[in-house]
């Protein structure tokens, strides 16, 4: 006898709740409110590139414009699940001045456990994580300049906006560069690189100083830059 394959439905998705049931927006800011900043990036080489500082920055622009008053900053570089203890401590500094705390986006509060930047950056916080976050700050106003809900791109977008702005790059595709360029850079180049390569400076340190490949200068060196004295002609100070 034959078995009749049992059909299983699949289970309903639950909805969700959406950060804007647990975030502020920053038009809740008025003149005279008291803020506390909370700046995040993921890595401490997002951090050395100045995107803690960059977004400070843009804080600091945001609640100026609304009248809001800056009491304290607090930075951190690393993942947001590793950031409890110090987002904690921006708590409690937020309590007890009757602050808000004011963050870029959700993001920078908290993810999804499955997050991942280039395979599911589509992922927002969990209902129960979000409630954690909000067990973990209390009764303090969570306050983000972006809107809670904004998507991943739209963040993105956000982020590299304001690093443009705060970095003084226009954006874009780059410029196309001439024909014969890197001759001319070359040429133009040899006679400070037979200085340096005369006080022996390295190849390493030799590239920082021409902002070029290091392996630019061991070629130029394998052809024909001996370690000599330089030439009458050849001056550091050519450009």
């Amino acid at each position: 006898m034959e078995r009749r394959r049992e059909i299983r439905r699949p289970r309903r998705q639950r909805r969700h709740d959406r950060p804007s049931t647990y975030i502020n927006n920053i038009e809740t800011i008025r003149p005279g409110t008291p803020v506390v900043l909370w700046c995040r990036v993921s890595s401490g080489l997002q951090n050395a590139n100045g995107n803690n500082a960059d977004q400070e920055a843009e804080l600091r622009a945001a609640v100026a414009e609304r009248g809001g008053i800056i009491i304290a900053v607090m930075t951190y570089a690393g993942r947001v699940d590793k950031a409890e203890a110090e987002l904690f401590r921006a708590t409690n500094m937020a309590a007890e001045n009757g602050a808000v705390l004011l963050a870029e986006s959700t993001s920078r509060f908290i993810r999804h456990p499955r997050y991942h930047p280039k395979l599911r950056p589509h992922l927002m916080p969990t209902t129960l994580g979000l409630r954690d976050l909000r067990w973990v700050c209390g009764d303090v106003p969570l306050v983000t300049q972006l809107d809670p809900d904004a998507t991943w791109q739209e963040e993105r977008a956000h982020q590299s906006k304001r690093g443009q702005r705060r970095k003084g790059k226009p954006g874009g595709r780059q410029a196309k560069k001439r024909p014969g360029y890197k001759k001319e850079f070359r040429l133009r180049s040899i006679p400070k690189v037979r200085w340096m390569r005369y006080v022996k400076m390295s190849n390493r340190a030799i590239a920082r100083a021409l902002k070029t490949d290091e392996k630019n200068i061991r070629r130029w060196g394998a052809a024909f830059l001996p370690y000599r004295p330089p030439g009458e002609g050849d001056s550091p100070h050519e450009t």
